[in-house]
């Protein structure tokens, strides 16, 4: 007897929580809220698909104003993407998008390589797109690049116009520093005056639908150094007999794609350009350009001090491997 009234005690534990959601769901229904809809794969779906929908009205109003700039945090949404893009693909694709959508003017800030560095993109025959790209270096995170930066592109390059720019990331930390430096340079600011903050993971699923292979930002992937590095990657890990898996990838390997990245480009010397101009001024701020730049073809790669103990030894070892790959 015992041993039934304890079985039987154990499985209404078990089953406690189904029937609570089966009494829940139909108090609901009978109050004519979708709780069961809510919560199918289906619905999520389209409520993720409403929500990119926003994003696209969003940037559309944001691409109609005079001065607007879009600053893109490039290895948040690699992450959002599941690092299904490299960089070039994530510059191909941002290229794609702002030209489909009229935004003329484009900032895409990396984390890792191994100097501050800022470089404008070729564009097309057009010229209508102008892109900048910025490497924080060893030192700092492509985060404090985004804030410290905020306010020289409002003040430089806006007419001190907050809502002319559209920050692009997901991290929450990150989008409050930039309302909080928004609201330093304009204390009367109201929230119609503040810069737009777009979700990295909205800004990705709008990104799906463009090909980053219809505007490769004159790239040639036989070539290019990116391409070159995630093969590498593949060959190191075979070295090492382990697995190669792209899209859990670790941050020593995104130090070697920033790198190889920043050594890709290469610079618009156009003085008309905001681009050239925007250099100019990151130069007097310590950044490098690509005139300015020594050659660096077969120096190591290095990583930000931040690195831990395991990823910093990755790294060694990937540098004294490709002397010998």
């Amino acid at each position: 007897i015992v041993l039934q009234y304890s079985t039987m005690f154990a499985l209404s534990h078990l089953l406690l929580p189904i029937w609570i959601s089966i009494l829940v769901s139909h108090h609901y229904e009978s109050l004519g809220l979708p709780f069961a809809k809510a919560l199918s794969p289906k619905s999520t779906s389209s409520r993720l698909g409403r929500a990119a929908e926003k994003a696209a009205a969003k940037l559309k109003d944001f691409a109609e104003k005079e001065n607007s700039i879009i600053v893109v945090d490039g290895n948040n949404v690699r992450g959002s993407a599941k690092f299904r893009w490299n960089p070039v693909e994530v510059h191909g694709r941002i290229c794609s998008f702002c030209q489909g959508n009229g935004i003329s003017r484009a900032v895409v800030v990396w984390d890792h390589g191994i100097k501050r560095f800022a470089a404008s993109l070729p564009t097309d025959e057009t010229g209508e797109l102008d892109m900048l790209v910025i490497f924080s270096g060893l030192t700092q995170r492509a985060d404090n690049v985004m804030v410290k930066e905020s306010t020289h592109l409002a003040k430089s390059f806006c007419n001190e116009d907050w809502p002319s720019i559209c920050f692009v990331t997901n991290d929450i930390a990150l989008q409050n520093r930039l309302i909080s430096r928004a609201n330093v340079d304009s204390p009367t600011m109201t929230n119609s005056r503040r810069p737009l903050l777009m979700d990295s993971t909205r800004f990705t699923e709008l990104l799906e639908s463009y090909n980053n292979e219809s505007y490769d930002c004159g790239i040639d992937k036989e070539s290019c150094r990116v391409y070159k590095a995630q093969k590498s990657f593949e060959d190191f890990a075979k070295l090492r007999k382990t697995k190669h898996n792209p899209s859990r990838e670790k941050t020593w390997q995104r130090c070697v794609l920033g790198e190889e990245l920043r050594r890709s480009c290469q610079n618009v010397t156009s003085t008309e350009r905001f681009s050239s101009s925007y250099i100019r001024d990151l130069e007097q701020r310590g950044y490098l350009n690509p005139l300015s730049e020594e050659s660096e073809e077969k120096s190591a790669i290095l990583g930000p001090s931040r690195l831990d103990k395991r990823q910093r030894g990755m790294l060694i070892h990937y540098n004294q491997a490709m002397r010998y790959m």
